[in-house]
């Protein structure tokens, strides 16, 4: 068992993620061949915004500022979200979300997930939920813990609370190895500072682009692939995306990134992202020497080389 917990045994070539609020799928991913699995609390996902955009519902953009907001300008609005066209939608809320975090907290003290390489997704530290996901997760079931997985990190100052945060509670509860982190660089303020993301902590061990969570911060439609957009693919050999998709460029300046720092580079199709395509995206990141990808669906582990 220590072994897991020394960086170079870190594989995640192939990673399932699997939400943690749905006890049977956590129960089942201790079958599946994965290397990597990602027990996912965050309570926000990255989906297309159903309310209007300012302009529709007011005949003008409001800027949005005080406490907990920012301006619409590429930022967060007063809920966590990244402007109109794909805003971050709550999932879980109050009660749910404490009982996802009990049931997390189960999970890695209950279930045998064998030698696989175990993550905690938590909240994005610009939601209200992080610090308790974080807490609660690591006082819990930290000596089972292999890393926690940090969503839409925009600044590496991000990083260095989650360090301080987790150095803190290992030295009070005594958990002996030093719980990792990985970094979800899926936003366009993140993309901006990547290098310093990547260099803010030792404990930093990968770096992930999430395509959901990049087509929404940058107001892009639905990620290719996903249900309901097919538009833009291609049968060949650029990943399933048309050649001007962001995605290209995004993933070239994640690897950039993780190459530089000594970390390892991986990518998180959409969910829902259809069979064809995740086929292409696979032999995109082999071709393009990406660590690993994450899938949500154990039947799609399949279609990952290793």
């Amino acid at each position: 068992m220590a072994d897991r917990h020394e960086p170079d045994a870190r594989p995640r070539a192939r990673g399932l993620v699997v939400p943690a609020d749905a006890p049977p799928k956590l129960a089942r991913a201790t079958e599946v061949a994965a290397d990597a699995l990602v027990l996912d609390l965050d309570a926000e996902a990255a989906l297309p915004d159903p309310r209007p955009a300012p302009e529709e519902a007011g005949g003008q953009r409001r800027r949005r500022g005080g406490k907990g907001g920012r301006s619409s300008k590429g930022g967060r609005d007063a809920e966590g979200g990244r402007g109109a066209a794909g805003a971050l939608r709550s999932m879980r809320d109050g009660p749910d979300q404490a009982a996802a975090r009990r049931t997390v907290v189960d999970a890695l003290r209950d279930l045998d997930f064998g030698e696989r390489l175990v993550s905690v997704r938590i909240s994005a530290i610009a939601a209200r939920h992080a610090y308790r996901d974080l807490v609660e997760v690591v006082e819990g079931a930290g000596e089972l813990l292999d890393a926690i997985a940090l969503p839409r990190v925009e600044s590496p100052g991000e990083i260095e609370l989650v360090d301080h945060l987790l150095r803190m509670i290992e030295e009070s509860f005594g958990i002996e190895h030093q719980i990792a982190i990985e970094a979800q660089v899926e936003t366009a303020a993140g993309l901006t500072l990547i290098d310093e993301i990547a260099g803010a902590s030792p404990r930093l061990e990968a770096l992930v682009l999430g395509h959901r969570a990049l087509s929404a911060s940058l107001g892009s439609p639905q990620p290719v692939g996903a249900a309901g957009n097919d538009a833009g693919t291609t049968g060949g050999t650029d990943g399933g995306l048309d050649p001007s998709s962001p995605l290209h460029w995004a993933r070239a300046r994640l690897l950039v990134a993780a190459r530089a720092g000594e970390l390892q580079a991986i990518e998180e199709p959409a969910a829902d992202v259809s069979s064809e395509v995740l086929r292409e995206v696979c032999r995109t990141a082999q071709r393009t020497g990406l660590d690993g990808l994450r899938v949500a669906h154990p039947d799609h582990l399949s279609l990952i080389a290793r």
